[in-house]
């Protein structure tokens, strides 16, 4: 189905799921708590694994939901972990720690402490994990253990991709006396960073943090009574941000809210009440293939809590109504942590844990499921009946940084994708081979391109070629 309205194209493809729920990790004892991550190539999926007290269980999975080799244990005595792709590795963090895991799913090195227990650094929960095409950026809640003044901050530190660490220990928000920040998440616009966190009095704030780690500007309110469980996604142009309501019932029904924050950390349009049924709808996750997004969430609409899912375009419209994200009814639901979720090879992937067994083992368990991405949404009004190519994201885009470049394609195809210089010359040239119907991505890496200036970039398939302009730029 396609809509246009007011010169803008939504684009309606299928929301089904595909294929059924994926049995990531089933065993005695409760894992609980999962986390994913895409290299490009395959999906880490890490979880809280509670066969021998607490620790963590990994598991690669292939683009295609098929299980890579056995699953495998990294820590003992680790609870909650988070886990981002960098330019070579993984990084999978909990608690005050974290460890390297290659493509393959090989450790790299031992697990390292990154931020230290001391007299002043007590309790400390690592809650996220962003890359800058760079650094790591973890974010986590310490508590403070300070005689004047017990509290709880947000802290930050980089991690460089060999596991070094960086310099010091970033304070992004400082509580007063008494109080609680908490539930701290982080996404990098590919350069600089938004720092989102709850306050003790139901509050969404945000923080931006440069590159190098000096914070940008003053901490600022996103959201302002009965917030909590926040999350934060890049979708190219700006971020969202997006959290759990309980504004409509003071705190006892909670629904799922967002909100659009330009790069430069200014509110763009109104809040975005994205699902408001009247059951609760807690715990929500955000992610974004950029252009569009999805936010998942449990929801409470049926007799136990289930994955609900909302697609919402890059401008803040809801696309379509909400989606079922399981494939089956579980008998019980971890409701402690959101499930976690990822773009990669052309689709979302969703985790989650849940009880499906009744007997002899009725612990809950690791599954997963994808869904395709759907509501493209562009500026430009030619019908999606034809090869189309979108404006690069970003752009302009930094000599040092990636740029995405995203087409669609009306049927199976063969493609082959070209980069110009204004003289004409050809600076980049692949062979894509035959692809499927539909949208698809690639990255070009701005360092490979040469000398800062604008560039032209091509797509060529079924005797058609469509070109459109972009500038790279220096640091």
């Amino acid at each position: 189905m396609k809509k246009i309205v007011l010169g803008v194209i939504l684009l309606f493809t299928s929301s089904s799921l595909i294929g059924g729920d994926i049995p990531i990790f089933v065993a005695p004892e409760h894992q609980v708590a999962p986390s994913v991550a895409f290299s490009g190539n395959n999906y880490l999926v890490v979880w809280e694994d509670r066969r021998e007290g607490y620790g963590i269980g990994c598991q690669i999975v292939s683009k295609e939901g098929t299980l890579i080799g056995d699953n495998f244990y990294i820590s003992t005595g680790g609870r909650f972990p988070e886990v981002e792709w960098g330019d070579r590795n993984y990084l999978v963090a909990w608690g005050r720690y974290g460890q390297l895991i290659s493509e393959d799913g090989t450790s790299i090195g031992g697990s390292f402490c990154i931020i230290p227990e001391n007299d002043t650094l007590g309790f400390c929960g690592i809650k996220d994990i962003a890359w800058n095409g760079e650094n790591y950026l973890i974010v986590a809640q310490v508590f403070i253990e300070d005689s004047s003044c017990p509290r709880q901050d947000i802290l930050a530190r980089f991690v460089l991709p060999d596991g070094g660490l960086g310099d010091s220990i970033i304070v992004v928000a400082r509580a007063d006396s008494a109080f609680f920040y908490g539930a701290p998440r982080v996404a990098s616009d590919g350069e600089d960073f938004l720092v989102v966190w709850a306050d003790w009095y139901g509050r969404i704030w945000g923080q931006r943090l440069s590159y190098g780690g000096t914070l940008l500007d003053s901490s600022f309110r996103i959201g302002f009574t009965w917030q909590q469980s926040p999350d934060v996604t890049w979708n190219g142009t700006n971020y969202l941000v997006v959290w759990d309501d309980g504004r409509g019932g003071g705190g006892y029904e909670w629904d799922i809210y967002g909100q659009l924050i330009s790069q430069d950390g200014t509110l763009v349009g109104e809040e975005i009440p994205i699902s408001t049924y009247t059951s609760d709808q807690r715990f929500c996750a955000v992610a974004s293939n950029r252009m569009n997004h999805i936010v998942i969430w449990l929801d409470w609409r049926v007799y136990i809590a289930v994955i609900y899912g909302q697609f919402v375009s890059l401008s803040g419209s809801l696309i379509g109504a909400n989606l079922r994200v399981q494939a089956e009814d579980p008998l019980s639901f971890y409701g402690d942590a959101s499930p976690g979720i990822c773009y990669g090879n052309e689709n979302y992937f969703v985790v989650w844990s849940d009880q499906r067994l009744t007997s002899p083992d009725t612990s809950l368990d690791i599954y997963g499921n994808f869904i395709p991405f759907t509501g493209i949404e562009t500026d430009d009004t030619s019908l999606l009946s034809d090869i189309h190519l979108f404006q690069n994201k970003p752009n302009p885009f930094k000599n040092i940084k990636n740029t995405e470049v995203s087409y669609f394609l009306p049927r199976n195809s063969k493609v082959a994708f070209s980069i110009f210089n204004l003289g004409g010359q050809v600076v980049f040239r692949t062979n894509l081979g035959h692809k499927s119907a539909g949208f698809h991505t690639l990255t070009i890496d701005g360092d490979k391109l040469g000398s800062q200036g604008v560039y032209f970039y091509r797509i060529e398939a079924d005797g058609y070629a469509i070109t459109r302009k972009m500038v790279m730029i220096g640091r």
